[in-house]
């Protein structure tokens, strides 16, 4: 956890804030930052000269083709940087270096180390970072938080159509990045061991990735995540003691399936069935009412990446670190890390002459034969 609170910003002046990369995301951040009423959007920066200009034009500030440009002639207070996976580093640590509080998207650098080496810069910098892990702000995702404790099998699935975009990570730093934050977010004892397998569909990186993840303290996670999919879904459940509840990250819902009187009685109904003259019609009914009762808390919509941001405001005004700090967003790297070397090795036919990795399947072997 970083110590910044010698280097917060206490005035009541108007925070000075930029937007790195306004591309389809960051165009998102540029837009809110901007109607916030006690920030500013200093500038935005952007290669693409239509793009960045037409942002900058619809919000009333300044575009740069060069971060570095705005930063020298603004003085701002914190920097939000939506740029490709690859850059994350290069440019969180330009900024830092020049004492500017980061909100870097997700995940927050490809790799372990250059992760680590952002967090050090910061603590040392006394300076906040804070990854762009957006679903620790859905609402759904907080509310199953609170109701849920000791979790013993969690399933997450995040599936979405091939999109263009991060084709320059694997789909487990793209999507799944997002259900390793939560699941390292309600789990803090430790990962025991990772099984994974996966396939690459359009070329360059995996796809479709499957994953399931042992803990220290016997919970096991089942994680899916498919940009190649013709139908959108985040759904993020947990299961304990309590009874399972079902987050619906898209819907922003929450469904809860706990026992009924029956079974807290100790009464267990699995052989009613076999009773003579039983009314099946009305067992099937007592389900959901007797045996198990299904809840649906109210959930108030919000925009999590409005949430996101305010949160980094707070962080730079008040010294208290964000929800989603650097070390946060380092552990979902390290447990993605473990997730695609798992890909990597997996043995399609189970042997050690068998075909290895997510390049290995028929469907892209066949296309690597016609591209040859």
């Amino acid at each position: 956890m970083n110590d910044f609170s010698d280097t917060h910003v206490r005035s009541s002046e108007p925070l000075r804030l930029a937007v790195i990369g306004v591309g389809a995301l960051g165009q998102h951040h540029a837009r809110l930052i901007a109607e916030m009423d006690d920030v500013t959007l200093a500038g935005v920066a952007d290669p693409n000269p239509e793009q960045g200009s037409r942002v900058a034009d619809s919000h009333r500030t300044t575009w740069f083709a060069d971060y570095r440009t705005l930063l020298d002639r603004h003085n701002v207070d914190g920097v939000s940087i939506v740029v490709p996976t690859s850059l994350h580093r290069r440019i969180a640590e330009d900024c830092l270096r020049r004492g500017v509080p980061v909100l870097v998207e997700k995940p927050i650098t490809p790799t372990v180390s250059d992760g680590d080496a952002l967090c050090l810069l910061a603590q040392d910098q006394q300076l906040a970072l804070q990854v762009g892990h957006i679903e620790r702000f859905n609402p759904a995702f907080t509310e199953l938080a609170h109701r849920t404790s000791a979790a013993k099998y969690v399933r997450a699935e995040r599936l979405a159509p091939y999109s263009f975009r991060s084709t320059d990570v694997s789909v487990v730093l793209d999507l799944m990045i997002h259900d390793l934050d939560l699941l390292l977010a309600l789990n803090v004892s430790g990962v025991r061991s990772v099984e994974a397998l996966g396939m690459c569909v359009f070329g360059g990186e995996p796809d479709v990735v499957q994953a399931r993840i042992h803990f220290n303290d016997g919970c096991i996670a089942d994680l899916s995540a498919s940009r190649v999919s013709p139908t959108v879904r985040r759904s993020f459940q947990v299961w304990s003691e309590a009874g399972c509840w079902t987050a619906d990250l898209q819907e922003q819902t929450l469904t809860g399936i706990g026992p009924g009187p029956v079974l807290k009685r100790g009464e267990l109904p699995c052989h009613l069935g076999l009773t003579p003259g039983i009314d099946i019609a009305r067992l099937k009914e007592q389900v959901f009412s007797e045996f198990l009762v299904q809840q649906q808390p109210q959930v108030e919509r919000r925009n999590a990446l409005q949430d996101e941001l305010r949160d980094f405001v707070r962080a730079i005004r008040t010294g208290v670190p964000p929800r989603v700090d650097g070390h946060a967003g380092v552990a979902a790297v390290r447990l993605a890390t473990a997730i695609a070397e798992s890909v990597d090795a997996h043995q399609w036919d189970g042997c050690h002459e068998a075909r290895i990795g997510p390049y290995a399947h028929p469907l892209h072997a066949h296309h690597s034969a016609r591209a040859a």
